[in-house]
């Protein structure tokens, strides 16, 4: 996680969800009763997420031989969305994602959006690519690329956002190819280790 995505994303997203649960220190213990019953419905993510994040937040703090911090939340949080225990300086941009993704969701439970974030983790790098693409070109001119590389059964014209992602991979390297050097404009480069597509569309052109 690069500094501005920490400032932007990270620490405001876990300072919503550590609010909106309670996971704050007051009089140098937890504010939150860990404890307590879940008024979510069954079918809720959160009904399952936040009793997993609170039994690895008491397993945290246990090995430390304290009762749970807020930290202990946070870092459990990162045990839930990534598997692992990852200290936020070290995640790509996707497991940060994932992880805000997962903060959001605590702190707006019934938001749609959010929601949706969660269960649908391709959606955010699908995101980073459309937006580096739309900062290369026009939509027109990007639809045109787009037409002339995929078939109709990769996407329904006009909605090249649609394309699956190693498509949207090669689309992005298409237009970074025909770009004149120049005047390229500086685009955010999706690192190859986190979006293993970009490795597979290198392709000719």
């Amino acid at each position: 996680m690069t500094p501005k995505e920490s400032r932007r994303f990270y620490f405001p997203a876990w300072g919503d969800a550590a609010k909106r649960r309670g996971w704050l220190m007051m009089d140098g213990r937890l504010l939150a009763d860990l404890a307590a019953r879940l008024w979510l419905p069954p079918e809720h993510p959160l009904t399952d997420l936040l009793p997993m994040i609170h039994t690895h937040a008491r397993a945290l703090a246990a090995d430390a031989g304290r009762a749970p911090k807020p930290d202990d939340l946070r870092h459990a949080c990162h045990l839930v969305a990534l598997g692992r225990d990852l200290s936020s300086k070290r995640m790509a941009s996707a497991q940060t994602d994932r992880v805000v993704a997962l903060f959001r969701l605590i702190a707006d439970p019934e938001n749609l959006a959010h929601l949706t974030a969660w269960a649908e983790p391709d959606e955010a790098p699908r995101r980073r690519y459309v937006r580096a693409c739309r900062l290369l070109a026009t939509d027109a001119y990007i639809l045109a690329i787009a037409r002339d590389k995929f078939g109709p059964h990769d996407f329904e014209p006009p909605f090249w956002e649609q394309l699956c992602l190693p498509h949207l991979a090669q689309l992005l390297l298409t237009l970074r190819h025909r770009q004149p050097t120049k005047h390229q404009p500086a685009t955010p480069e999706p690192e190859p280790e986190l979006y293993p597509e970009m490795e597979r569309a290198g392709e000719p052109f």
